[in-house]
């Protein structure tokens, strides 16, 4: 049997196989490079995993590549305020989620316990309070979430984090 795979699903699958499994699960891998962007791994496999791959018992049926549901929404927020950028993801398993704001990982509670930031279980970036000035790294600009797990990953659409300040009894934003 020849079982042809995206490579980043097939590494992910064979990492999970071999954690649940002491045999060898192939005979055989190639890596063919279809143009200079995309390449698949091609591998013949003994009669065990082809076995294995066909019943399901181990790449489930109804697992599925994450896809967002609930899209982040653009936001004007006062200097100091609380705020939520939503992101809901679904997919089997249940992919993990990241923010990243104009093309940088976002740091949240989980990668520092002092960050104004917090990653809620939902998959929701939540500011504490929202920064901006010369002392820190301001929270105004273009975030986006990222949902992944071993099929894939989705991206939001952008959503625009916008400070306002107050100035007179006007309020200005910038």
């Amino acid at each position: 049997m020849v079982c042809v795979l995206p490579v980043k699903a097939w590494l992910s699958f064979i990492g999970f196989f071999l954690r649940q499994s002491s045999i060898q699960p192939y005979r055989y891998c190639q890596v063919v490079l279809l143009n200079i962007l995309s390449y698949v791994v091609v591998c013949v496999a003994n009669h065990f995993f082809s076995s294995t791959l066909l019943s399901g018992s181990r790449l489930r049926q109804d697992d599925s590549p994450p896809r967002i549901v609930e899209h982040p929404s653009d936001l004007i927020v006062s200097k100091g305020e609380p705020a939520t950028l939503n992101c809901k993801a679904e997919g089997r398993p249940a992919p993990t989620v990241e923010w990243y704001k104009d093309g940088e990982r976002v740091e949240t509670d989980r990668d520092n316990p002092r960050s104004h930031r917090m990653l809620l279980p939902s998959g929701s970036l939540f500011f504490l309070r929202i920064v901006h000035g010369r002392r820190s790294k301001p929270d105004d600009g273009s975030y986006v979430c990222v949902a992944r797990n071993y099929l894939g990953e989705a991206v939001s659409r952008n959503a625009s984090l916008e400070v306002a300040c107050k100035s007179h009894n006007y309020l200005f934003y910038g």
